[in-house]
């Protein structure tokens, strides 16, 4: 996968396509072979999230060359005789951060004469719906406008669970004859994982006999970290077990951040790491943890659940999109989104659950998550270039 602190200097992305398209030739695919080529521009590029190397992991095996790319116009001219496509993750750069409408409005015309152009151009536009609009949305309606004229330019549009018709259907209608539904993988062998439990417990300074609760991934405010210290406090001093809670990630916004950070500093029984954590480390967290609690109050699919899962480790997540699917057949526990009260509960229930079971139910579960064979799916519909499965 070509990403830019891999490629060659000065690369661009239509040096990289005649890399790709130059190798993949090697292996019998191109246009006087048997076996066609086809390449995707995928916008915008994610260093930090895994998900873009584990989703474009066995393109280039399937004959299609991923190129990632953060300027679309460096992509909009390009012409091709193989197969293009421009596969769009997460929308938030189109609009930025302004809060003025007019400057807003033009970025969205700005964006969509581009996407008319690589049409024009033999582009197919797929779209992956990683969440409905962006958490902290300002402009709302704006928002809202970019994806409603997106949808009627998408060939394919990308769902990882299937509550995402029924949840975006407040704010705009995806057809169903463009959907093409390839789940969230786990992160196999991504992330190092050489350490047992006890170990991970060890580096922590965590005790063995302590029940280990973990919020893991970035701060922000949607994601209901207010509602678990509060239910953290509350089982606390309702049982004798000795209980700890790790909250582990980079605070996004630090003002939001100052009145939960006075909680969790007068308890000596929650530990924080309030920055972004290497990918050696992950594994100590996970391992080290009795259970995972993701108590998001907007959700659509969660990299989390699955990051947890990878290291056996059971969930607690609100019962919709990605969460309700994956968790439908065990691997942890449930609760109706924004209910406290629910949250408590499953996180009460989880004290006493079996986790031998659950782990042996969690290996049954990510099997059908294995990314190389997501990857390889994937591929094969960007190389048909529409949503028929």
């Amino acid at each position: 996968m070509r990403i830019n602190e891999l490629a060659k200097e000065h690369a661009t992305e239509l040096d990289a396509l005649i890399d790709g398209a130059m190798m993949l030739d090697s292996q019998n695919y191109g246009l006087n072979c048997d076996k066609e080529m086809s390449a995707v521009f995928y916008y915008p590029i994610s260093i930090g999230n895994p998900f873009q190397s584990l989703y474009y992991s066995k393109f280039m095996e399937n004959g299609v060359v991923p190129i990632g790319t953060n300027n679309l116009s460096n992509v909009a001219s390009i012409r091709w005789p193989g197969g293009l496509s421009l596969h769009l993750h997460w929308l938030g750069n189109i609009i930025g951060d302004t809060e003025n409408k007019t400057v807003a409005n033009q970025r969205i015309d700005d964006f969509l004469l581009q996407i008319d152009t690589m049409k024009d151009n033999g582009f197919k536009i797929i779209w992956t719906v990683h969440n409905i609009l962006p958490h902290d949305a300002v402009l709302q309606d704006c928002q809202i406008r970019l994806r409603v004229e997106l949808v009627k330019r998408c060939d394919i549009i990308h769902t990882m669970c299937n509550d995402t018709i029924e949840l975006s259907e407040a704010f705009f209608t995806i057809p169903k004859n463009k959907i093409v539904n390839v789940p969230h993988p786990t992160y196999e062998n991504f992330y190092p994982s050489q350490y047992s439990d006890l170990e991970a417990r060890f580096q922590l300074g965590i005790n063995n006999d302590e029940f280990v609760f973990l919020f893991f991934g970035s701060i922000q405010a949607y994601k209901g970290l207010h509602d678990l210290v509060r239910a953290f406090k509350l089982l606390e001093s309702n049982t004798e077990r000795k209980l700890k809670l790790i909250i582990a990630g980079k605070v996004y916004n630090q003002s939001n951040f100052k009145t939960i950070k006075n909680e969790i500093d007068a308890s000596e029984n929650i530990i924080l790491m309030q920055n972004r954590i290497p990918n050696e480390d992950v594994q100590h967290y996970f391992k080290a943890a009795n259970v995972c609690v993701c108590p998001y109050r907007i959700t659509l699919n969660s990299g989390v659940a699955h990051l947890s899962h990878t290291f056996g480790t059971p969930v607690i997540g609100p019962n919709v999109g990605g969460f309700k699917e994956l968790l439908s057949n065990g691997g942890g526990l449930t609760f109706d989104q924004l209910d406290f009260d629910g949250l408590v509960t499953a996180m009460n229930e989880s004290l006493s659950m079996d986790f031998a079971k659950e782990k042996t139910k969690i290996l049954k579960i990510n099997s059908k998550y294995n990314p190389a064979e997501i990857s390889s799916k994937f591929a094969q519909i960007v190389s048909r270039g529409d949503s028929d499965e």
